[in-house]
């Protein structure tokens, strides 16, 4: 908020400069002056029409009352003498009021002007003094490295206490990406020996000898298939509980059991075999999945 407000300032500072030095503000002011002026004499013109017509009408009206009853001339001479003092003294309180305009718009235009002449050394002060101690970043930089104890040469002791915390912060980053990642290195290479030296002896002399390693497109559709098989063994036991059930509750449904005996039992020995074979496979490539992942 203090920057935005000395950025304003600094803006009307510089617009009232270019002002004063092109010499326009007087222009401006004895513009308007003249506008005002011109603006009250129309006015007045205008209000001295109005009274004039009203008075050439009583003026009229006067003359006829004066031929019909033989008014003399003396009165006659008096009511003029008295409409021209009358106007006199509205051209004197015109000329008193256009005075007092002139008066109170001069002294108005000298207050700004001074206005303006403060605003303009205070920007001048500003400009000149160092920026140590002025600008707002620079508080709030001090405010940061020092906390409350600021002083003429607390900003040359905050940039010292900054390159100290840049410096300490390189020797931080140095150890963290030297010495802590170079240990993580070593000991995931010491866990990477001894991965490979128990791969190396179950692949070359233990029980798993025989098996190869498999691509991942494989090992991905043995998964599947042995998913399918459990859901048709888990299929296969929830229809024949449902139709031990039934033969429990009725046990007239000797065509419905042959029905179902020859649709899911035929050749028992050979569904069972397949079954064990299938689930084999599936053990198979679980231990090798595991493997891999154990490599990976």
């Amino acid at each position: 908020d203090e920057m935005q407000t000395l950025i304003i300032k600094r803006d009307i500072l510089e617009q009232n400069i270019e002002l004063l030095r092109d010499q326009q503000l007087p222009e401006v002011v004895v513009q308007y002056a003249e506008m005002e002026t011109i603006k009250i004499l129309k006015n007045d013109a205008l209000a001295r029409v109005e009274r004039r017509k009203a008075r050439l009408e009583k003026l009229k009206n006067l003359h006829s009352l004066a031929g019909k009853h033989g008014h003399v001339h003396v009165d006659l001479l008096y009511l003029l003498m008295e409409m021209q003092f009358r106007r006199l003294h509205e051209v004197a309180e015109f000329i008193a009021d256009a005075r007092h305009y002139i008066i109170t718009e001069y002294k108005l235009s000298s207050a700004r002007c001074e206005v303006m002449q403060q605003e303009q050394d205070e920007y001048a002060a500003l400009v000149t003094q160092f920026p140590e101690t002025n600008n707002a970043f620079n508080q709030i930089f001090m405010s940061m490295m020092l906390g409350d104890d600021i002083s003429k040469s607390s900003f040359s002791t905050a940039l010292k206490r900054y390159d100290d915390l840049i410096a300490d912060n390189a020797k931080k980053k140095k150890l963290i990406l030297e010495t802590y990642l170079n240990n993580k290195i070593d000991k995931l290479q010491k866990l990477e020996n001894e991965i490979n030296k128990d791969y190396v002896a179950e692949t070359q002399n233990g029980p798993t000898i025989s098996f190869s390693s498999t691509s991942y497109e494989i090992s991905s559709k043995c998964e599947e298939m042995s998913t399918i098989v459990q859901q048709v063994q888990g299929n296969i036991t929830k229809i024949r509980n449902q139709f031990k059930e039934r033969m429990r509750m009725d046990a007239n449904l000797e065509r419905e059991k042959d029905i179902l005996w020859q649709r899911f039992l035929v050749e028992p020995d050979t569904l069972r075999l397949k079954y064990e074979e299938a689930k084999q496979k599936a053990n198979e490539f679980h231990f090798r999945d595991t493997i891999e992942s154990k490599l990976n």
